[in-house]
């Protein structure tokens, strides 16, 4: 659910990315529109 409130979970989230050691590159929705189309597009 997309809402005001439910934005203080982003902090949440992005604590816990951090702890599991993940970086920018890691996170999809955190990349360009062409390197995401490569990342989630099937091989043929």
């Amino acid at each position: 659910m997309h809402s005001a409130i439910a934005l203080r979970n982003v902090t949440f989230g992005v604590m816990m990315a951090r702890r599991g050691g993940l970086e920018r590159g890691d996170v999809l929705n955190t990349l360009d529109a062409e390197t995401f189309a490569r990342k989630v597009r099937p091989a043929a």
